[in-house]
């Protein structure tokens, strides 16, 4: 049995791993395969991130490869190799209509609000994503690069679901980029109130 410290120090460990390793990665082994039940422990792991007022206004649409869909949304999403090389494509949308009732809001009145929370909404979900499958060893790319209007078409997206980003999952086959310099934590956290200058 391990103790509670030594419990909570691997964990730690486990998840500063996953954040640190997790990059934008751009060039995915095209062969390789995430199996089922790895994607719904991914999944899974990220819909029990906090939203506000426990909202889950999410959908998912996967995207299967080696189709002709994933070649038409390459064609509209500047040729990246991403939309069809990734073993697993999501494109992460979010319910207007889910999203309105959970907040409260209108769904014609507080349209614009309700666009914006989707995106924050979103982001806090594709991010989990991301450091959810970083931790079982796996490669992700979130992508904003493509025409929203045409794959919305090419998905048959209804008028109440809002299109955020692509999660692109699989097994790098290339080196990301070195990272790039962090600022300092004293640089970006301050006490009380922000310095003069």
């Amino acid at each position: 049995m391990i103790a509670g410290d030594t419990m909570m120090n691997i964990t730690q460990k486990r998840l500063d791993k996953a954040v640190e390793s997790r990059r934008a990665i751009k060039y995915f082994e095209p062969s390789f395969s995430i199996p089922e039940k790895d994607l719904i422990t991914i999944i899974t792991t990220a819909l029990n991130i906090p939203t506000p007022d426990d909202c889950t206004p999410f959908r998912i649409c996967r995207i299967e490869k080696n189709t002709e869909l994933r070649k038409k949304i390459r064609n509209v999403g500047f040729d990246q190799p991403q939309h069809t090389d990734a073993s697993i494509l999501l494109a992460m949308c979010v319910d207007l209509r889910i999203l309105a009732s959970g907040l409260k809001l209108d769904l014609e009145a507080d349209s614009q609000l309700l666009r914006d929370k989707a995106m924050f909404y979103s982001a806090m979900f594709s991010q989990g994503i991301m450091v959810s499958a970083a931790s079982m060893g796996y490669d992700t790319c979130p992508m904003i690069g493509f025409s929203f209007d045409e794959v919305g078409k090419l998905l048959n997206k209804p008028e109440h679901v809002i299109l955020t980003n692509f999660v692109a999952l699989g097994k790098r086959c290339k080196a990301p980029l070195p990272r790039g310099s962090k600022r300092e934590f004293n640089k970006i956290v301050y006490l009380n109130n922000f310095p003069d200058k």
